[in-house]
């Protein structure tokens, strides 16, 4: 009996364990979008994105990674979207590929500061399996960020 207490113990305890996270910050840089689309009756852009950069990641650790990444964006319609754009990327490094989808809010009336959140799901390498979120704040030529990786 005792040891079927102890095993149930032990269980509940690997259980209530919070999984642990690698955290990191970055600073990005894009290269000038190809864009198409249109200004919409309301004045507010109808339009789609593709676009190249990349990333200086510097992991909590103190462990630096180089990326490079490809995203595509679309605006949404202004009467009933959360976000002013969504985008998808894909990003690699020699430590492996992941994709983030992003939803963003224009900060300015240019169009050119906004705020970012995402989730991440890894693909090859260090990051295969796992998922995590992700932020971005700064122009749309590069800005930084900060995210986490669940392990």
């Amino acid at each position: 009996m005792r040891s079927i207490f102890v095993t149930c113990l032990a269980a509940a305890s690997a259980i209530a364990m919070p999984a642990q996270a690698q955290t990191f910050t970055f600073d990005a840089v894009a290269k000038t979008p190809t864009t198409v689309g249109t200004t919409g009756p309301d004045g507010v852009p109808v339009a789609g994105s593709y676009w190249t950069g990349s990333t200086n990641t510097v992991w909590a650790d103190g462990k630096k990674t180089a990326e490079t990444y490809t995203c595509i964006s679309t605006t949404q319609p202004p009467n009933d979207a959360i976000f002013h754009m969504h985008a998808i990327c894909d990003a690699t490094s020699p430590a492996g590929a992941y994709t983030s989808v992003w939803g963003c809010n224009f900060q300015d009336k240019e169009r050119t500061m906004m705020g970012c959140v995402g989730g991440l799901y890894g693909k090859t390498g260090m990051y295969a399996g796992k998922g995590g979120g992700i932020t971005y704040a700064g122009k749309v030529a590069g800005g930084s960020g900060t995210g986490q990786w669940r392990k």
